[in-house]
């Protein structure tokens, strides 16, 4: 009966590979200078990203980008999101 190989006997002496549990955590780095984005800025970020969506075809993401928009009253806005829903159908 063949003996069962002994630990580090034939694996070529590879170290050992630490697993990582799957999760959702992600570590962040801290904002620079502690430096946030106003919510102008951060509308004007989702607005650019759906509007960079749509343009390539990605048009329920874009849906969901301008759901993450405070000021949905601007003519921008309505624009990408009737745009999004004209395309998606």
């Amino acid at each position: 009966m063949p003996k069962a190989p002994e630990e580090g006997v034939g694996s070529g002496d590879l170290p050992e590979v630490e697993k990582k549990d799957k999760s959702n955590i992600v570590e962040t780095q801290p904002a620079f200078k502690n430096q946030r984005l106003s919510q102008d800025e951060l509308d004007n970020l989702y607005l650019d990203l759906s509007n960079f969506l749509l343009d390539n075809s990605f048009y329920t993401l874009s849906t969901q980008c301008l759901a993450y928009i405070d000021y949905k009253e601007s003519i921008n806005v309505k624009y990408a999101y009737i745009r999004s829903q004209m395309l998606n159908h």
